[in-house]
């Protein structure tokens, strides 16, 4: 089954589909009128990747600064990376950034309890795992539950972890 990811953005308003390509095409239909008022042009898709026409030459790229060679972007964030940069104060900001951490960065959708409180042991060894810490993020709408014993993050936990635990 092809997948496939497509990100709307108004402002400050985003919309993020992703899944089956048979379901992001009909998610596209639906948001088609949308994006036209806002574009002033029609919806096209365009290929990914590799694919692509490469739109810069040697001509565009004159006179821009150079790249030195040494220069490298992280691509793989770890875990303990994350929690460095939001600084979770709460064992509920805690559990967010771990179930964050596995949907954005290894792409899982359910987590279950053993492998959230692994993790917490890892990255929080000072704190006490509670389990009573997923009813707390259920409760306040951050988490969803999706089966016994799993949960995954709702929009809400994912904004709320996204724009810095705010």
């Amino acid at each position: 089954m092809s997948m496939a990811r497509v990100k709307l953005r108004d402002g400050d308003r985003e919309f993020e589909f992703d899944g089956p390509v048979e379901v992001i095409e009909a998610q596209l239909q639906a948001w088609q009128a949308w994006v036209e008022r806002r574009t002033d042009s029609p919806l096209r898709c365009r290929p990914a990747g590799p694919a692509r026409e490469a739109k810069a030459s040697l001509e565009h790229m004159q006179g821009l600064p150079r790249i030195a060679p040494d220069f490298r972007v992280q691509r793989n964030l770890t875990l303990e990376g994350l929690v460095s940069l939001k600084e979770p104060r709460l064992d509920v900001e805690r559990l967010l950034v771990i179930v964050y951490y596995g949907e954005r960065y290894e792409e899982r959708t359910v987590h279950g309890v053993q492998d959230l409180e692994m993790a917490w042991n890892r990255v929080f060894p000072d704190q006490d795992w509670r389990s009573e810490v997923l009813q707390e993020a259920v409760e306040q709408g951050f988490l969803e539950s999706v089966e016994p014993g799993n949960v995954t993050l709702s929009y809400r936990g994912e904004t709320f972890v996204r724009d810095g635990l705010a």
